[in-house]
């Protein structure tokens, strides 16, 4: 994709905004412009909080962790270490300097997501090692045409991408396909199916089954959270659908 990085950025941007916004308004949020009437009141966030925390100052075993947190976040970016072991080495430090209590953090670590997440991650391995994505590459190439290929490609690649990473698993598996997929259905222009596969894939990304919507229920502050996880694999899933769609209008 070298030297259509910000084709391949507009893309992105210009079907995320459509689909997010398009989403807001549908389910009311135009609702929100109609409103007429008095100005709400205005609530003082502070005196909400007890005085006690309000003006809490950080302690000193808080300001070591954000420290730790800005070594490991200079070093991976400014000294290209692995962002894995620094941020277990990060860990080391502030455990042996006795700033977090390890076994609490391991408690509250959600390892329902990671094992999902990781295991999904094998699974999808499997896949490619087996030669199970080469295959699905042939029967796309099979029941696609040029007219349709790209918004054939967004789905599989959204479907797959419901369930798995699609910068660390579906993009690297599918984009180097591109070539040869163009190859058999004689298209003189392969930016078209990459730019399907980017946008199709990253817009299911906030399913629970995928690295960001994981994310987004390991850090919800609500117990309870099968709700959330059900709604956002329903968006996930149909963001698939919805994806498709655009690319095969737009690409």
């Amino acid at each position: 994709m070298g030297g259509f990085a910000t084709q391949t950025y507009l893309a992105n941007l210009l079907a995320h905004a459509a689909v997010a916004f398009s989403g807001y308004f549908l389910f009311g949020g135009l609702k929100l412009f109609a409103r007429s009437g008095s100005a709400p009141a205005v609530v003082d966030a502070d005196a909400l909080l007890p005085a006690t925390k309000a003006d809490k100052p950080f302690n000193g075993r808080q300001v070591a962790t954000l420290a730790v947190i800005a070594a490991v976040l200079v070093g991976v970016i400014f000294f290209e270490l692995n962002v894995g072991f620094a941020a277990f080495a990060g860990s080391v430090v502030l455990v042996l300097s006795r700033c977090s209590d390890d076994g609490e953090a391991i408690k509250k670590m959600p390892w329902r997501v990671i094992i999902m997440v990781t295991g999904v991650t094998v699974l999808i391995s499997i896949l490619e090692k087996a030669q199970g994505i080469d295959l699905l590459v042939s029967l796309v190439a099979k029941i696609s045409t040029p007219g349709t290929v790209t918004g054939v490609v967004a789905f599989i690649v959204g479907i797959i991408s419901v369930y798995s990473s699609t910068s660390g698993v579906v993009l690297p598996a599918f984009l180097p396909m591109v070539p040869g997929l163009a190859s058999q259905l004689h298209i003189t222009n392969a930016l078209g199916i990459a730019n399907a596969m980017n946008v199709g894939g990253h817009l299911v990304d906030v399913s629970p089954l995928s690295t960001i919507g994981a994310l987004c229920i390991a850090g919800s502050p609500v117990e309870d959270t099968k709700p959330l996880f059900n709604k956002l694999l329903v968006w996930g899933l149909s963001m698939s659908v919805v994806g498709a769609l655009i690319c095969w209008i737009a690409f």
